[in-house]
């Protein structure tokens, strides 16, 4: 009977044993999977909302360059109802956020161009909201929210290239790991400008 109690004992020991050491080694794993898929969720997120707004940007040339044409003394004339149609949808449908009248494209990485793809950038992200991008972007682990998201570009030939970098924090400090640099670029023709075909950007 004791020979029985003390087996029992022995095993209720051992279990205890393994439950500490196990436990926290599950917990760890758990949450080491868990940043993981946190950082797969930011990097979608961020990558949606950058690749449609470059499909967006390389439009803007389209209705600058042969849309909204103006004067020398500035004022603006349309050719046909097209045109017309096209400029409505922009001023009053689209705004700020997801078009733009201004020729930025013109000269590579001005900050008046970042801005217009910033703008073009949270339009997708948030509906053109900066506070709800800034709140939505930290809760993805965004390191600073919106401020820390920049954007460079430049545009040769009609072809424009648009490169985004960010940082994500990872959940738990792994290895010195728990911040991630990201950064995608990508390149599409500029509509209809220096005889660019237009299309939908490519990854690089």
């Amino acid at each position: 009977m004791n020979k029985i109690l003390k087996t029992r004992k022995n095993r209720k020991g051992t279990v205890t044993i393994e439950t500490a050491i196990f436990l926290p080694i599950f917990f760890f794993v758990f949450m080491a999977i868990f940043g993981v898929f946190g950082i797969i969720l930011a990097r979608h997120q961020v990558r949606h909302a950058f690749f449609q707004a470059t499909k967006s940007l390389a439009k803007d040339s389209l209705i600058t360059e042969r849309v909204d044409k103006r004067s020398d003394d500035g004022n603006l004339f349309l050719n046909n109802f097209g045109e017309i149609a096209t400029l409505f949808i922009r001023w009053v449908i689209d705004g700020d956020n997801f078009s733009s009248s201004e020729k930025w494209y013109a000269n590579s990485n001005s900050t008046d161009g970042k801005e217009i793809i910033k703008a073009r950038f949270v339009g997708f992200l948030t509906g053109g909201d900066e506070t709800k991008a800034d709140t939505y972007l930290k809760n993805l682990r965004v390191k600073n929210g919106l401020s820390g998201v920049t954007f460079d570009y430049y545009v040769e030939n009609g072809e424009m290239t648009i490169t985004i970098n960010y940082t994500v924090e990872y959940w738990v400090k792994l290895f010195g790991a728990e911040q991630i640099p990201m950064s995608h670029t990508l390149k599409t023709k500029m509509w209809r400008y220096d005889g660019g075909s237009g299309g939908p950007p490519s990854t690089t």
